[in-house]
């Protein structure tokens, strides 16, 4: 898929494109359904940002609910975003235009992501990502949030990996902008990171190439300014506390820049501690199935296959830590192992929702393992 220079060849290049067809055609499928009603809620609260202000974040339709006495959003930067798309007079033309421009941006990310680690053919690899799992499709056709920050965060995982702290500030920041209730998605990472180096640092010494000592910022010259495209940057994993310190000042800003903060908070503890507070009891879930667990028997039906590719990746992935290749890509291997895996437990214990964060995460253990 390469030529002799180590440039990218046709079939390579031909990747990303190959990408956005594969959304492009998911969305056409779909016509003219949309993939999710809560679009509606979405694009209808991003129109009624253009027909007053994205500072006025009372919803005076929702009469029923606790958004309504809150005053606030929980997904303020998300429906700030959706503006553009809310300005077509038929909503569900905006809710398709804009499921495919969030479809592409997942996609495109996943892309960049793997042709940042040295990945041939990224491309493709994200396109494969996109029917990996039928169902988990169907939710990244949604204009949803989680769509976004499943995007900022595997960009999140890449930079702690290999990135500066103001990359992670950033990453962080936009997960919690987004989507408040996710807003211990980017220091889990960051647990699954650290938890990662120590586990690949005791496996074994450190790779007598490639390997790049913490903070060692990218040369101005020499054999990194001549590397081919789609290896890997010559820069190493910021140190822990610069990354916690960045990752915590990133969740702290998503936070806080959006009007009525403390609102928004009220409302991500209904979404997060009521709601689970409720699920615990013995009364029966009668809204919002996909916040039941996934059972075994349902796992197995719709993804079977991933499940099976992801168990063999997930063995080589162990060995790889111990294997002598560049220690931030091990490092990457096994936080995507660790934080793959704890999504798969909570899609079968609590949530299967959570499956989409499962194959996003687990799907990088594929071509890297």
């Amino acid at each position: 898929m390469s030529d002799e220079a180590g440039r990218p060849g046709p079939l390579q290049r031909f990747g990303p494109v190959a990408a956005g067809l594969t959304a492009l055609a998911a969305h056409l499928a779909l016509l003219p359904r949309v993939a999710d009603l809560d679009s509606f809620y979405h694009i209808g609260h991003a129109a009624r940002y253009l027909e007053t202000s994205p500072f006025d974040t009372a919803f005076p339709w929702a009469t029923r609910s606790v958004i309504e006495s809150a005053g606030a959003d929980l997904w303020w930067g998300f429906h700030v975003l959706l503006m553009p798309f809310a300005a077509f007079r038929d909503p569900a033309v905006g809710i398709h235009w804009a499921g495919l421009a969030l479809t592409l941006t997942l996609v495109l990310a996943a892309a960049w992501i793997l042709r940042r680690h040295g990945v041939r053919g990224a491309g493709w690899w994200s396109a494969l990502l996109l029917v990996a799992v039928p169902n988990v499709l169907y939710r990244f056709l949604m204009v949803r949030p989680h769509v976004v920050s499943a995007a900022a965060a595997l960009l999140l995982l890449s930079f702690l990996v290999r990135g500066r702290p103001w990359q992670l500030l950033l990453a962080a920041a936009a997960i919690t902008w987004v989507h408040l209730s996710l807003f211990w998605m980017a220091p889990g990472i960051l647990a699954a990171v650290l938890i990662a180096r120590l586990l690949v640092g005791r496996a074994g010494p450190e790779a007598s190439t490639g390997s790049v000592p913490e903070g060692t910022p990218p040369p101005a010259s020499g054999p990194a300014a001549a590397r081919s495209p789609g290896e890997p940057a010559p820069i190493g994993p910021p140190g822990a506390l610069p990354a916690a310190a960045a990752v915590a000042a990133g969740t702290l800003l998503g936070w806080l820049l959006r009007p009525h903060p403390s609102g928004a908070a009220a409302l991500a503890r209904v979404q997060i501690i009521q709601l689970f507070t409720e699920k615990s009891g013995d009364r029966p879930l009668l809204f919002a199935a996909e916040l039941a667990p996934l059972g075994a028997g349902e796992l197995l039906r719709s993804s079977w296959f991933f499940l099976a590719a992801w168990t063999v990746a997930a063995v080589l992935a162990a060995r790889a830590a111990r294997a002598a290749s560049p220690r931030p890509e091990r490092v990457l291997l096994v936080s995507a192992l660790l934080i793959s895996g704890t999504f798969l437990a909570l899609a079968v214990v609590s949530a299967r929702r959570t499956q989409v964060e499962w194959v996003l995460f687990g799907f990088l253990l594929l071509p890297l393992a």
